[in-house]
């Protein structure tokens, strides 16, 4: 009898400590969900976005007339589930925060690296995790970004635990109709055809047409201090074509430093710095950007998409 319940009290402790280990995973698999929601005071709207007026209007269709109106979506129903590709640098991931902004949504931004764990089976439960806390708001916008390299094309060396995520994935998408669920990709044609099937929008994020290149430098140039004419942005408009948002990006990244450069590097500046660590300020004040400027950055700022790329895209289907 006594080594009867010395057996039991062991039993019972191994099993308190065994619930007491499953609530602390719990507890970490919700911290590690709750941390990739986006807390960010940046205010991203729609019209903030260059052109792209036909995306931004459908994914306002899908996610904001149903809660402008919701008395007409009691028969109707919207896609929930959006899928958007493209060249690298085009505005996936501000489109879905604008989304989830304009609808005073949760935002859940995560990378496929966020639900990939090297412990077998936590990978899953991150999954689980993910789709549980989006549930449970009033309203939530999970965006993963980078989404094919976790739900890639299924081959025959496939190892189980690979099989068993994107198999969690599919269930918990299918599970959560009403989780509104935003995905990106670069290489769509690498998606396994079981995901490319739950999405019920595919949508193509293309280059920048001119009108959205012009916006793009107006949004880049800031209140940088520009002496651009309306023939000089024509002119980058038209040697822009075939970059990206990004490398647009970049290329005034490049261009609104030159004034700055010549201002600190020029002859007369060399006692800029001073001894002792400390450095004077020149307070005179720097000279206009010029398009010689924007036409020396293009040597050095070159596209990152080539033609090869964009027909993949445009015949993906």
């Amino acid at each position: 009898m006594i080594m009867k319940r010395k057996t039991d009290s062991v039993v019972s402790n191994q099993s308190s400590a065994l619930i007491q280990e499953n609530r602390l995973q719990e507890s970490i698999r919700k911290d590690l969900i709750l941390k990739t929601i986006v807390c960010s005071n940046e205010k991203v709207l729609f019209t903030d976005i260059a052109g792209l007026e036909d995306v931004k209007q459908l994914i306002s269709e899908a996610i904001l007339l149903p809660r402008k109106y919701p008395l007409f979506f009691k028969s109707r129903k919207t896609w929930t589930k959006l899928l958007l590709y493209g060249p690298p640098g085009t505005g996936k991931t501000r489109l879905a925060k604008a989304a989830a902004y304009e609808s005073s949504s949760v935002f859940f931004s995560l990378s496929s690296a966020d639900l990939v764990s090297s412990w077998v089976g936590e990978s899953e439960k991150l999954i689980q995790e993910l789709f549980l806390q989006a549930s449970q708001q009033k309203s939530a916008v999970v965006f993963i970004d980078e989404v094919d390299s976790l739900c890639r094309k299924r081959t025959e060396r496939e190892d189980d635990c690979t099989r068993r995520v994107k198999t969690e994935l599919l269930k918990q998408i299918d599970g959560h109709p009403n989780v509104f669920l935003l995905c990106a990709t670069n290489c769509p044609w690498d998606l396994d055809k079981a995901f490319l099937r739950r999405f019920q929008r595919r949508i193509y994020i293309p280059l920048p047409n001119a009108p959205a290149r012009r916006k793009l430098f107006e949004i880049h140039i800031g209140e940088v201090p520009c002496a651009l004419s309306k023939e000089d942005f024509e002119l980058l408009i038209n040697r822009t074509e075939g970059y990206s948002g990004s490398d647009i990006a970049d290329l005034c990244l490049d261009a609104l430093l030159f004034p700055l450069r010549e201002h600190h590097f020029a002859p007369e500046l060399k006692t800029f710095y001073a001894s002792d660590s400390k450095f004077t300020v020149d307070e005179a004040p720097l000279r206009n950007v010029i398009i010689e400027d924007f036409l020396k950055s293009l040597t050095n700022v070159k596209t990152t998409i080539t033609a090869d790329d964009l027909n993949k895209y445009q015949t993906f289907i």
